[in-house]
Parts: structure tokens; sequence; C-alpha cells
């Protein structure tokens, strides 16, 4: 084996480089301070010059500078040199730094630290690869599935729609909390509901549709499921109130449904639905609906200082019922109401000396009643005269008669004593008790058969004096109509 030992080699000119043919194998620390082509070196090796050709280093190489793509360089360690493509994102306030580090993979990543709230730095790496790396710092935690800030806040500061999106890719799911013009924005990306909940479970879902809105409880607590809209204070002119407003073409517009589901909701023990208006001032509580203990009935109820809210709608506190048969109570007793009403006041005379019934006159032609089985009442009258000396005592009879559906006439009121004993007994001088004017009245009732209903007198004089009927203006005809079915 030889050895050359010297302090400087050089060509043989002395002005340049040696030649060596064959390559040259160097062990140990070698500095190199120009170009490097072709050389192959083990051990430690410093290259103070940029540029290097088909170089083969065994060790450790420290360069000041580097250049070229670096595209086979291998073993190098990546710990903090991350590949990917992450956006660069302020959080908070504090400073920012930016430095740019080589990857050994062809490219570069750039590293932005934001020192937030002058307290914890993170360090967002950007490069040109899909995999990316959050360096975490004091209060501020990654711990590969959810970021933590422990003693910060979270600041989106954009110009316009800075949003923070959570979207499920199995799903397709988005929720989107945004900040816009108009206020704050929560909301889906697309045609599914919003669901809020408390303890992991639903409590209130908007339906994707925006005309359906639940409140969801698994179990009752002290006060059920609530929705409360307060006032405004005193004087305010814009009450509180809650409208429902409808459209479409089936049976209901709108409704609000009353549900009760109770275990205990049978027999005799049935629970209240209605609605409940209660004044605070005057501790008055008006209730409408169906009552505590009623199975089939609709109550109008009223309860002052009630010792708890909705005793109104007790059974004993109804005003007012509709039995489940349709008719109506007060205080218990069935009454009837007043369905229709019809006045005529206007007659022309008429006269007869028959001792038999004849027709005077009609009084209503096609009366029209709201429905079979109602009740009709009539009461009419009639302002009398007798203008001849009466010598007997004979009587006059009237009568009115109906006719329904065009069938026959039928005795509805008749009086058959309606005036008596107009003789002449003390008869002198041509006047006296035969002579005068007298108000007579006829009233009764019938259940109609619902068809059209016409209406006509009758009179007979049995002494065969002449009786003048309807003798001025001053005569009446009142139809009442009842339900009373």
């Amino acid at each position: 084996m030889s050895r050359i030992r010297t302090n400087l080699i050089t060509n043989r000119m002395a002005n340049g480089a040696p030649t060596v043919s064959h390559g040259l194998v160097v062990a140990g620390v070698t500095t190199v301070t120009g170009s490097i082509n072709n050389l192959n070196l083990t051990g430690i090796t410093t290259s103070v010059q940029h540029q290097a050709t088909n170089v083969n280093v065994t060790g450790v190489v420290t360069a000041t500078t580097f250049s070229g793509s670096g595209a086979s360089l291998t073993n190098l360690n990546g710990s903090n040199i991350a590949s990917g493509t992450v956006p660069v994102a302020r959080i908070g306030t504090g400073t920012k730094s930016t430095s740019t580090f080589y990857r050994g993979d062809g490219t570069f990543a750039t590293v932005t630290s934001t020192t937030i709230n002058n307290n914890a730095t993170t360090k967002f790496i950007t490069g040109t690869n899909n995999a990316n790396e959050l360096d975490c710092e004091a209060n501020l935690s990654y711990n590969n599935s959810t970021v933590t800030f422990s003693s910060s806040n979270l600041l989106i500061d954009k110009s316009t729609n800075p949003t923070i999106t959570a979207k499920e890719t199995a799903g397709n799911k988005e929720v989107q909390l945004r900040a816009n013009t108009t206020g704050g924005l929560l909301r889906t990306a697309g045609s599914y509901p919003l669901v809020l909940g408390t303890n992991q479970t639903e409590r209130f879902r908007i339906d994707p549709s925006y005309a359906k809105i639940g409140i969801n409880t698994s179990t009752f607590d002290t006060n059920g499921s609530q929705l409360k809209i307060e006032g405004r204070g005193t004087g305010t002119t814009s009450p509180p109130y809650l409208q429902i407003k409808g459209v479409g073409n089936g049976v209901l517009h709108s409704y609000v449904d009353l549900i009760a589901t109770s275990d205990s909701n049978a027999g005799n023990a049935y629970r209240g639905l209605g609605v409940v208006m209660h004044d605070e001032p005057t501790n008055v509580e008006w209730f409408s609906g169906r009552p505590y203990a009623g199975s089939d009935e609709y109550i109008i109820g009223r309860k002052a200082s009630p010792s708890y809210r909705t005793q109104s709608g007790e059974k004993a506190n109804a005003f007012f019922k509709i039995g489940s048969d349709g008719k109506l109570y007060k205080s218990g007793t069935q009454f009837y109401p007043l369905v229709n009403y019809t006045e005529v006041t206007t007659y022309s005379g008429s006269a007869t000396s028959s001792t038999s019934y004849v027709d005077l006159r009609t009084i209503y032609s096609s009366y029209t009643p709201k429905k079979a089985g109602n009740r009709i009442v009539i009461h009419h009258q009639s302002q009398m005269w007798n203008g001849a000396a009466g010598n007997s005592n004979g009587d006059c009879y009237w009568k009115i008669q109906r006719q329904e559906g065009g069938g026959s006439w039928t005795d509805t009121v008749k009086n058959e004593r309606i005036l008596g004993n107009h003789d002449g007994h003390s008869y002198t001088g041509g006047s006296g008790l035969a002579r005068h004017h007298r108000t007579v009245h006829l009233m009764g009732s019938f259940i109609c058969a619902g068809t059209s209903i016409n209406l006509k007198t009758q009179g007979k004089s049995v002494s065969g004096i002449s009786w003048d009927w309807y003798h001025d203006g001053n005569n009446v005809l009142q139809i009442w109509e009842y339900d009373i079915s």
C-alpha cells in the first residue's frame, strides 16, 4: 500500500486542478471549495458552493446553500416538513411570521406561524401534496381528529360571508354558520331538517319545507312541553300574537291540533283540551273547549280566583255547553237557540158575516225553514171593528191555517170565541157597545217538515153580524224559528 503526503496538489503547471482519470476515492473529512463533478465521497463532506454533478456521499453533507430539484434525495428527516396544500388562516389577533422549507421531493413548504393573543402559536404548513399538518403549541391541541382552543377564541374574519361549515361526507349532509349583511345565519345546505337538541336528544326540528316545526320530549317534567311568547312591557301598542295562516285545497286551511294521550284519559276521567284565557290583574280565568271529565262535550267556563291554573276547564265551572247530540245547555238546562226571525206589518182589511169559516187573507207565502224538525212559533195581531148595531149575543171566531210543501191546509192556531156577546141589549140612539174597536191576538207553534210554508187566516160570525179584520195598519205577524234537534 502506497501513501502520498502533501499539503497541496495542483496540475503540472501549478495553475489549476489536477486531473484524475479514473475517479477519486476519499475517506475521512473532505472540504470542497469548488465545483463537484463525478465525486464519490465517504465521511463528512462540507461544501461551500452550489453546483454538484454525480456526487455519491456516504456520511454527513453540510451545505450552506443548495440548488437543484432534489428529486433524487433520500433519507431526509421530514418530521418538521409536511406535504400538501393547507390555506394559511389567521386566527385571533397577534403576530405572524413565514418561513420556507424544502421537502426533499422537489417541492417547497411554506410555514406560517401565528401567535394568538400573544399566547398560543400555531403553525400552518402549505405545500403541493395532499397530506396536511397542523403544528400546535401552548393553549392549542390537536389529537388527529379534534382541534382544541383551551383559552382563546376562534375568529373567522372575512370581508363578506365568513362561514364555518361542518360536512358529513358519508351522508352528504352539511350545516353552515355564517354572518352576512342581514345578521347571523344557521342553516343546512340541502333539503334536510335543521335539528336542535340537548343531552344528545332532539328537542326542536325545523323541516326543510319551512312549514313544520316540532318540539319533542320523550318524558314530561313538571312544566311539560312549553312554547312561550312573552309581551314587551307596559305601554306597548304591538301585543304579542301567534298567527297561523294556511292555504291549499284541503278540508282545512289551518288548525290547532290538541291531543290527549295520557294513560288515564278514559271513562269519566277524560282530560281537558282547549284554550285558557287568564286575566292576571283580576285573577279571572275563562276556558273554551272540552272540559275535564267530559268525554264528548264542549263548554265555555269561567272561574274567579282559581286555586290552580286551568280550573276553569272543569265541568262544574261551565256557563255554556254543547252536548254530543248538538243540543245546547245553560247551567245544565237545555235551551233552544233562535235560528231565524221574520216580521210582517202591512195588511189590508177583510170582512165577513159568514157563519162558516171563510178565508180572510194570506198572511205569509213561501216561508223557508232552516231545517226539518225546527219549532216554528207564530204570533198574529189584528185590529177588529164592528160597524153595525148588534142585537144579539153572537160570537166571532178566528184561526190560522198552514200549508207545508204544497199539501193540504191544516189548523195551526184558532180561537173559537175571540169576540162574544157583542149584542145591542142596551143599545139606544144608534151608538153603544155594539160599535167599537178591539185588538185581538193568536199565538201558537208547530214542528216543521222542512219544506216551504204558507200561512192564512179564516174567520166566521155565529150571529151573522159582519166583522171587519185588519181595520187599520196596526197589524203584525211574527215568526220565530228555534233549533230543538
